[in-house]
């Protein structure tokens, strides 16, 4: 079976630790959830993003090849050459697709596509194995179903405050397919199929006036 274009460093032990710091964020966020009690989605999802954080530090603490730091921007973590930061891009629910779900208003992860964007025209940018060195680990949920998909995605395009468009788009983990490695997923860059109806097409001699308004 072919696999989705992927960091070799991205793959095994890496990848199972990502899906499970997420899935344990999206266990404990859904347990405190109850907007009854004015404890509803915002913070849901800043639970699912700190936990997420502490559990991937925890997950990765000691790992060789795994660097995990907290700047003034906010935690991110290097495995290998590759730079990763992780958000919530969708609630992943009535047919939400991942190529038009981004980072809300993070200006880090602009600034990550901008990287990308402007070493695509430079060697040094696609050195490692031809892939970009900044990456998101993007995933998708909310608090009725839970966590809905996991992906590897490197971010490309901005409009100067936020990631507009992805480079890549490896599917990692998938609420309907959860014991395959890499699920399936829609292909980055392409419209999904529309069924149009039949059309009604109409000669029309050239050389004939135009008819009046």
């Amino acid at each position: 079976m072919d696999h989705p274009p992927c960091p070799e460093e991205f793959r095994g032990p890496v990848r199972a630790g990502i899906i499970r710091a997420i899935q344990g964020a999206y266990d404990e966020a859904d347990e405190t959830y109850a907007p009854d009690r004015g404890l509803g989605d915002h913070l849901h999802g800043l639970t699912v993003y700190h936990v997420a954080t502490f559990n991937l530090r925890r997950e990765f603490e000691g790992v060789p090849g795994v660097t995990f730091r907290s700047r003034g921007k906010g935690p991110e973590m290097s495995v290998g050459p590759y730079r990763l930061r992780w958000n919530k891009v969708g609630r992943g629910g009535d047919g939400e697709s991942i190529r038009g779900s981004f980072p809300r208003g993070s200006r880090v992860a602009a600034f990550m596509a901008e990287q990308n964007q402007m070493r695509m025209f430079d060697d040094a940018s696609f050195e490692h194995d031809g892939f970009p060195t900044n990456w998101i680990i993007a995933h998708l949920g909310n608090p009725l179903d839970h966590l809905v998909a996991i992906y590897f995605a490197s971010p490309i395009e901005t409009n100067g405050r936020s990631v507009t468009g992805w480079r890549d788009i490896v599917p990692i983990w998938s609420a309907t397919d959860p014991e395959v490695e890499f699920p399936a997923a829609p292909v980055p860059g392409l419209p999904e199929p529309v069924e149009i109806g039949d059309l009604e097409l109409e000669l029309r001699d050239e050389d004939a006036p135009a008819a009046e308004s």
